[in-house]
Order: structure tokens, then C-alpha cells, then sequence
């Protein structure tokens, strides 16, 4: 499913700052607000959606739920009149990677040992990243063939659509037992020092480093 959703992802992604200031006529600002937005969104809504799963709701939906979410409004920005219409659909974009995120590790973490955990989250990572090969070189496929700008963005709706049938049908339903979800309220002084550490870390990697398209829209 990351393999898949990330080639139809990155047949997007790199096009995104083109499209937006030499189709649509937006300017760098504009992008960056548009990433800015769409980062925000993804990373608030992670700690939402586990904790719906620390609270039992049930995995697979929410997980079909995100991709679902993605996978449908994603293509449509190539469709969009204007760059509000991008960050309405980018918006919306971010919205399922945040509401899936979440239940997806907790699937993978539920389904191996601790011995072979580090196995299995490096596989997921290897095949995210290999989508994320994969999709640029079908976009500049297709550009080869002549096809517009935003044809491109509405090819991506097929791998998208596997992503959503292997989801469907290969994904076993599981939910937390509500006798052992947590309840606990949100209060950072319950976190492990630790995981304040890493947290604080994480954040000022974020906010130090640009979005990729918005580096591509300063080379526009």
C-alpha cells in the first residue's frame, strides 16, 4: 500500500510548484503557505487519529479512511481553476495522511515481534521510498509522451485506486479491546524525558528545513 500510494503521491508532488506559478500563476509565498498548511495539518492530525486508536476505534477504518481521502482529492488538483482549489485539495490531502498514519504503524507494530520490528518498519520504509522513485519516473514518462500537466495528475488516481482495492480486501478489520484503551489525559509531563527530547529535536529539524516544493518554486 506505500509503495503504491507514494508513486501516485510523487507523480504529483514534484509537478505541484510548476503547476502552481506557471499554470495557475501563483507565487512562491503562495506555495510555501500551501505546504505550510498541508505539513501542519498532517502532523496535528497523527497525535488525533492515535489517539482515536488508543481509544479503539477500529484500524482498518481509519486507515482506508486516510487513503481513501488522499487518493481521491489528490488527482483532482488537476483540475483546479485557481491555487485556492490546490490547497483545499492539499489540505484534504494532508488530512488522510494524518488520519492514517497512525493505525497504519500500529498495524505493523501489532504484526511482528519486537525482535523483527525494526525489520518491518525499515521494509514499509524501503517500499515508501521506492514509490517515491517510481512515481517521478512515470510522470516524466508521460511528459515525454506529450500528455498536459494535468493529465499527469489524474493518472496518479490508478495507483491510488490499487492502494484502496489492496485495502479493501487484503487488510484484516482489527480494533483496540475498549477494556484496554487508554484514557489517559494529554499532559506532557507524562511523556518519557526521553520522547520530550526527541519531540523538541523533530521540531526544530521541521522548522529549519523547506518543503520541496517550495524550493522548486524559487528555481521557477
Amino acid at each position: 500500500m506505500s509503495f503504491l500510494n507514494d508513486t501516485a503521491s510523487e507523480m504529483i508532488t514534484p509537478l505541484l510548484p510548476l503547476f502552481l506559478t506557471a499554470t495557475l500563476g501563483a507565487g512562491p509565498a503562495i506555495v510555501g503557505l500551501i505546504e505550510g498548511v498541508a505539513e501542519a495539518t498532517a502532523s496535528l492530525l497523527k497525535l488525533a487519529s492515535g489517539r482515536l486508536v488508543d481509544r479503539g476505534w477500529n484500524h482498518k477504518r481509519l486507515v482506508l479512511g486516510g487513503y481513501s481521502v488522499s487518493n481521491l482529492a489528490r488527482p483532482l488538483i488537476g483540475v483546479a481553476l485557481g491555487w485556492t482549489w490546490v490547497l483545499i485539495l492539499r489540505f484534504l490531502d494532508r488530512v488522510g495522511k494524518g488520519i492514517r498514519t497512525s493505525p497504519r504503524d500500529a498495524l505493523i507494530a501489532a504484526s511482528t515481534n519486537k525482535a523483527t520490528m525494526g525489520r518491518s518498519f525499515g521494509f514499509h520504509r524501503a517500499l515508501d521510498n521506492a514509490g517515491a522513485m517510481v512515481g517521478p519516473l512515470l510522470a516524466f514518462g508521460l511528459l515525454s509522451a506529450n500528455l498536459p500537466l494535468q493529465h499527469v495528475f489524474l493518472w496518479s488516481l490508478i495507483p491510488g485506486l490499487l492502494v484502496l482495492a489492496l485495502l479493501i480486501w487484503g487488510l484484516d478489520g482489527t480494533t483496540l479491546p475498549v477494556e484496554n484503551a487508554d484514557r489517559s489525559p494529554w499532559r506532557w509531563s507524562m511523556l518519557d524525558r526521553r520522547v520530550r527530547s526527541l519531540i523538541i529535536a523533530a521540531g526544530g529539524l521541521a522548522l529549519a528545513s523547506a518543503p520541496e516544493a517550495f524550493t522548486g518554486a524559487l528555481g521557477q
